[in-house]
């Protein structure tokens, strides 16, 4: 039986040793777990009966989700004990008896990737700037954790906006930890949809993301956003797996 322990001290989880719990984001969970230390969430290690990792849930309050990473069954059961009731949880652990929305994980290899022209200017937010971004996130999604998509600035993720006469038309962010990128959190707003923002976006990300030296870079896209699959699709990248975001009753 694994023995699971709530963690609220990033020296604490520094004590323990780790395995690899994630195919496609162990390069990244150092820096979630600081980043969700500091913004006061949930979070839970599993331990084997070597005290070692096996397992992590991170969990957000504000925005009711969050990850468990794991690649053991057992320690997926174990933690998903922990996921609040109506919380949601993404994972990379197929449980066929709890309903689940498919992400596929797109990936492509940066060094066959050329940068490509922009049709459109796009800016890299300061930290002057970071505000006006994560209030269009709060408008569109109503549950936002501001402090926390402040700690991922601060932690060294980058925001990307494509504007119009003064206002963001669209907004991404882009991670990069161990030479691997992350593409993650893409909005266009509703009156500036279907002229190109969204692929001008992810082609700015990789630009940025090849020019500091990442190899590969990887994006998961609800089974149901054909059109960001498309958009993927068209910059190079390719399904390599899937994430499932299951929805405790």
């Amino acid at each position: 039986m694994f023995n699971a322990i709530n963690v609220q001290d990033i020296h604490i989880y520094k004590q323990y040793k780790s395995m690899e719990i994630s195919r496609f984001f162990n390069d990244f969970i150092d820096k979630y777990v600081e980043s969700n230390i500091k913004s006061k969430n949930l979070l839970w290690i599993s331990l084997d009966k070597d005290n070692i990792i096996n397992g992590l849930l991170i969990y957000d309050f504000i925005e009711s989700i969050g990850t468990i990473f794991t690649e053991s069954h057992e320690a997926f059961n174990v933690l998903y004990e922990k996921v609040p009731q109506n919380g949601n949880v993404f994972s990379e652990i197929y449980a066929h008896n709890i309903k689940h929305v498919m992400y596929h994980i797109y990936t492509i290899n940066l060094k066959n990737y050329n940068n490509a022209t922009l049709p459109m200017q796009v800016k890299i937010l300061k930290s002057s700037e970071i505000l006006s971004a994560i209030n269009l996130y709060s408008i569109t999604y109503k549950k936002i954790n501001e402090n926390a998509m402040l700690n991922m600035f601060y932690s060294g993720d980058r925001c990307f906006v494509v504007e119009f006469n003064g206002n963001i038309a669209g907004v991404a962010w882009a991670s990069l930890s161990n030479n691997i990128g992350r593409l993650h959190s893409l909005l266009v707003m509703p009156n500036y949809r279907h002229i190109g923002i969204g692929k001008c976006l992810t082609r700015a990300r990789l630009n940025w993301l090849k020019m500091k030296h990442a190899y590969m870079a990887i994006s998961e896209i609800s089974e149901y956003n054909l059109h960001s699959q498309s958009i993927a699709i068209s910059v190079g990248m390719n399904v390599t797996g899937n994430i499932m975001l299951y929805h405790k009753q």
